[in-house]
């Protein structure tokens, strides 16, 4: 989902306008019936559906949407951020393990090469 300005964005089916003027019983005869017909086939839209009805004030319905958009960018947002910072902790770790390997395997090399010349 790369639109973060509105959560309906990459559903295809489904349109905030239709879904409104669904409700408030605005759609031609041949539009509420192609609508319906949507709502046979997507569980998805029989669930926006269900949701929308029950929202008493139908003009509510975009501001609500918007703020469910905001939270949801916030909140993807900082657990990217929680996600990152470990990370690079571990990684930090991580480099001083091998060095730490590397320094002890040079380190053996080295003496078993000289003591075996003695």
């Amino acid at each position: 989902m790369n639109n973060w300005d509105n959560i309906l964005a990459n559903q295809e089916e489904l349109n905030e306008e239709e879904l409104i003027k669904y409700l408030e019983g605005k759609l031609t005869h041949k539009e509420q019936h192609a609508f319906e017909q949507k709502m046979n086939n997507s569980e998805f839209i029989n669930d926006a559906i269900e949701g929308l009805q029950q929202v008493s004030l139908t003009d509510k319905i975009s501001s609500i949407t918007q703020q469910l958009n905001h939270q949801l960018h916030q909140n993807t947002k900082n657990k990217k951020k929680r996600i990152l910072r470990p990370k690079t902790d571990l990684q930090q770790w991580i480099v001083i393990a091998v060095l730490s390997i590397i320094f002890l395997c040079a380190a053996g090399y080295l003496l078993i090469h000289f003591y075996s010349k003695l």
